[in-house]
């Protein structure tokens, strides 16, 4: 295996792990929150709990992402930080749905545990090396951990070494920089059994998460734990396909654009810490703690959580929106540090200007007004930290 067979590996693997950090957070945007929903206070209870357990293993398949980052920055590559428009087939493994965004159920729970343990039908296994889309994604990691093993350990390891994450998620699996074969194949196993191969993996979490699912409808066949959030929301034209649901609502559209650029300035700053191009460590620093975590935090997870109780639109009576997730075809800043923070700057203006026209309209209710001002300061600490 080269150099280029491992990058590519990583760069599928990339790509899954993050298309299903985004199919956790989604499913667990769209959980009720209060009686006033529809459900009993027994049930917001079991409701929080399983909010809890999604956004937990999308937090630590955020960790997954960055370990694969780390790796491509190890070898000489750049991270990749950008998914295909939902629905979409998978890069690597046996299933034969797509990857989507959709609400809590039985069906999208058995979906996840697919996906997550990668399971083959009887007698299509493959031979090792082959490069053959129906791969697990096990296998993938296998065959990036065997590549890893057998290419020349002073020839493969030529990233520069700042050029990695260091981020403490709340996770088993350590996402610190990765320089040596040892510390890249103990990385790799760990993020393997996170999955699904402990007792506490993925799978497990998954798993008891629909057996109580089913227990709670079997006890209330009227139970529906989550908003009646469309499958697939999108409010992009050109890059629509089968399965996408377009938004029609013009405020909602205009909430979601504010989703969308919050989310691409976040994975731009992600990508600017994987791969900074003159950034000293004070920088570094400034950019995690005064862009990256805040708008994950304070933007990212209230807005998600809010879209899910807008209007879908003409057509779609009671039914409501969501998150997309939607990304422009590349998500890459100039390598130039001034212009890079330049646009970034321009970036997190654009977001504040939005955020204010969304509370004037009343568009997000009480709430709102909190996500406007976590915006404000947001560029303000920014715009004073390029100063």
């Amino acid at each position: 295996m080269t150099r280029e067979d491992l990058i590519s590996r990583l760069t599928q693997a990339a790509e899954i792990e993050h298309a299903i950090c985004c199919m956790y957070l989604f499913a667990g945007f769209a959980l009720k929150r209060s009686p006033s929903e529809g459900i009993s206070w027994a049930e917001v209870e079991q409701n929080r709990e399983w909010t809890a357990i999604l956004f937990t293993i999308a937090r630590e398949e955020m960790a997954h992402l960055g370990i694969v980052c780390n790796l491509l920055g190890a070898i000489g590559a750049v991270p990749e930080l950008w998914h295909p428009p939902f629905p979409h087939s998978a890069p690597i493994g046996p299933v034969t749905a797509p990857l989507e965004l959709k609400s809590l159920t039985p069906e999208s729970l058995e979906h996840l545990i697919q996906i997550e343990t990668g399971e083959r039908p009887e007698g299509s296994a493959i031979s090792e090396g082959q490069d053959d889309n129906t791969r697990t994604i096990g296998e993938l990691y296998r065959e990036i951990r065997i590549g890893i093993g057998r290419i020349e350990e002073e020839k493969l390891f030529i990233g520069p070494r700042q050029a990695q994450l260091r981020i403490d998620f709340p996770s088993s699996v350590n996402l610190g920089p990765l320089h040596s074969r040892t510390e890249a194949i103990l990385a790799l196993d760990r993020l393997v059994a996170e999955s699904g191969g402990t007792p506490a993996s993925h799978v497990a979490r998954l798993i008891n998460v629909k057996q109580e699912l089913e227990a709670a409808l079997a006890a209330n066949p009227t139970f529906e734990p989550s908003r009646r959030v469309v499958a697939n929301p999108s409010i992009e034209s050109e890059t629509r396909s089968s399965g996408m649901t377009t938004i029609s609502h013009a405020d909602t559209r205009l909430a979601m654009e504010l989703f969308n650029r919050a989310y691409l300035a976040m994975l731009l700053i992600l990508y600017r810490v994987n791969s900074p191009f003159g950034e000293t460590d004070k920088e570094l620093d400034l950019l995690r703690s005064v862009a990256y975590f805040p708008l994950m935090t304070m933007v990212i997870r209230p807005l998600g959580e809010m879209l899910t109780l807008l209007p879908a639109g003409d057509g779609m009576p009671g039914a409501n929106a969501g998150p997309g997730f939607e990304l422009p075809k590349q998500v890459i800043l100039p390598p130039d540090k001034r212009v890079a923070w330049l646009r970034l700057g321009d970036l997190l203006g654009q977001l504040a200007s939005i955020a204010g026209t969304l509370v004037r309209r009343g568009v997000l209710g009480d709430r709102g007004e909190f996500l406007n001002q976590n915006l404000q300061r947001i560029e303000s600490d920014f715009r004073r930290a390029m100063r």
